[in-house]
């Protein structure tokens, strides 16, 4: 990295940043030929080679003002920005060497119809323009105005560049006059602001429609050639993402700031988003999804936080902290107006559903009616003409509801079975402290929110070669009134009791013990004798307990924006002990 700073007088001060990353690597894999049995053994041995560099730069140039005035406090900065990522990459390979001697191992050694070559220049830039002015008059009145004009190389020219300003107040009410006697209200400042942002994290191929090598086999003879197919589908109208961003605020402290709180109201507007959306079949083996604006998000929401803090002259002390957040979402618009459809999975098929005037990502699939107990309900399970819904079930086997009434069970039946998103998070912090000991506990959780067990496919059905969940057997279906919730296990599933369905959706509240930490501070008699400043010992550890209701190995699951919450068997977060000293000399 080099920098440098001036300072021209007057308030006036500039800096320039440059920093610049190199990385190169190459590799060198060789796979003999062997015999070791005959279910171990490979007749072809072959050999690769790659080269990869990486470049990476950032050239920050900005110059500030400060001014002082009396009441009146300004600072302004405005400057440019530059950043570059570019990745070279050159691989080849080859097949049939004439052995395995080291003096072979190059690709010019193997068969001349045997060898491939790839390679690829990925490489992405952005300029950024900016100005930002922050004012203030006696600490009671704030305004800050900031603005943007962003160029990404990710956009074709007539979209290259975006153009997003922000602006916010506060009024600091503790600093004015009629406040003076107010004792036992230590701060108060109402806030608002307004702002946008950009948003270009697409890939960096995006507008282009790309082939890549594919293999098949033609004619009579079934002999292998190499062919090209498309590899992704390009759109060369994609544009800037905008994010938009309100917020009103508060910000309390009482009794000497004992208590402190912070109330906040935001709205989100994601325009213009940038997704990767489903393709039709008919364009063969483009597996990479193209890109696209697919239209508006909407996000509402309150947070609060409260901070209480309280010391004792017996020397016990503690702080403690609460955060509460509550956010709904909403499509407010699709640009072609059709639901998307994402979260594809080998059993199940895809997983979420997205449409105008509903969540981003939400549940979608078969709705159930608990389980048939014996064959009376069966039968008697009938549309309005007395015709059997479901013929080819038995006792024991899932109930489907006709959601739309036409008499039939099937995919249209489907509906929204399930909401990715929480009524309310949750955080609690607490720190107790006597003398030299401390003790701190994070707790996190979530309410409300529903959770989609995509490994219930596999380890919920009792079918195949897959292990299954444990108490599978004893929770399954046998026998009238043995269960409403679990269908019976069978070789033969003529009801098709594991399609997709509200079975896989489970409720994903849960309150995990995020940390906990108990601690102990030398005296400071002892460490003087050591020509130790501090040291402390703890132990402690993380994770240690999460109280739910979710059969998975971890209900506190992330996701894309349209595949959220749900369980693909990822690992779970582990458990952690820890014994420790933090030492300072």
């Amino acid at each position: 990295m080099v920098f440098a700073n001036f300072d021209f007088g007057h308030g006036i001060t500039a800096e320039s940043k440059f920093a610049f990353y190199l990385s190169e690597w190459e590799d060198n894999d060789f796979g003999p030929t062997y015999f070791i049995e005959s279910t171990d053994y490979n007749n072809e041995n072959w050999v690769t080679r790659s080269h990869n560099n990486r470049t990476q730069y950032t050239w920050n140039n900005l110059v500030h003002y400060t001014k002082k005035l009396n009441k009146h406090k300004l600072n302004a900065t405005a400057g440019m920005t530059m950043e570059s990522d570019e990745n070279r990459y050159l691989s080849g390979e080859g097949y049939n060497a004439p052995n395995n001697h080291p003096d072979l191992r190059y690709i010019d050694s193997t068969e001349d119809t045997k060898r491939f070559a790839s390679g690829s220049n990925n490489k992405s830039t952005r300029q950024s323009f900016l100005a930002r002015a922050n004012y203030s008059f006696g600490d009671k009145y704030l305004l800050t105005a900031s603005f943007r004009a962003d160029a990404s190389s990710r956009f074709n020219k007539e979209n290259r560049w975006g153009y997003f300003p922000s602006v916010s107040g506060a009024w600091n009410l503790a600093e004015e006059s009629f406040m003076e006697n107010v004792q036992w209200l230590s701060q108060a400042k109402l806030r608002a602001g307004w702002g946008q942002v950009g948003n270009d994290n697409i890939n960096n191929d995006a507008l282009l429609t790309t082939l890549g090598r594919t293999i098949y086999v033609f004619g009579t003879e079934r002999e292998i050639n190499l062919g090209q197919a498309p590899a992704s589908v390009g759109n060369a109208d994609l544009q800037w993402e905008t994010v938009e961003d309100m917020n009103i605020g508060a910000d309390l402290g009482f009794w000497n700031q004992r208590l402190t709180a912070s109330l906040d109201y935001f709205e989100r507007r994601s325009k213009d988003m940038l997704l990767a959306t489903s393709i039709p079949y008919y364009l063969g083996s483009a597996w990479s999804a193209p890109y696209a604006n697919i239209g508006t998000l909407t996000t509402k929401g309150f947070e609060v936080i409260l901070t209480y803090r309280k010391e004792y002259a017996s020397g016990f002390r503690m702080t403690h902290s609460m955060n509460v957040s509550t956010a709904s979402s909403k499509i407010t618009r699709l640009v072609e107006g059709e639901a998307i459809w994402s979260g594809n999975h080998q059993r199940l098929e895809n997983l979420t559903r997205t449409v105008e005037d509903g969540v981003a990502g939400e549940f979608y699939g078969m709705v159930t009616d608990g389980i048939f107990q014996n064959e009376s309900e069966v039968i008697n399970y009938t549309d309005e003409f007395g015709n059997i819904l479901q013929p080819h079930a038995q006792p024991g086997d899932m109930r489907f509801k006709d959601v739309n009434g036409d008499g039939q069970i099937n995919a249209d039946d489907r509906d929204v079975i399930g909401n990715p998103e929480a009524d309310f998070t949750f955080g609690v912090n607490m720190n107790f402290g006597y003398k030299n000991f401390d003790l701190s506990m994070l707790f996190t959780g979530s309410y409300g929110n529903d959770v989609l067990n995509a490994v219930k496919p596999y380890a919920g059905t009792g079918s195949e070669r897959y292990n299954s969940f444990a108490g599978l057997l004893e929770k399954a279906w046998d026998g009238e009134g043995s269960t409403n919730s679990q269908p019976r296990l069978a070789a033969v599933d003529n009801n098709n009791n594991f399609i997709y369905s509200d079975y896989y959706i489970e409720d994903g509240s849960h309150l995990r013990l995020k940390s906990l930490q108990l601690g102990y501070n030398l005296p400071k008699s002892w460490l003087d004798r050591v020509q130790i400043s501090n040291a402390r010992l703890f132990i402690g550890g993380e994770n240690l307990f999460t109280l739910t209701s979710f059969d998975g190995l971890d209900v506190d699951l992330g996701g894309s924006a349209l595949e959220r919450g749900i369980d693909w068997g990822q690992y779970p977060l582990p458990r952690i002990f820890m014994v420790g000293a933090n030492i300072s000399f």
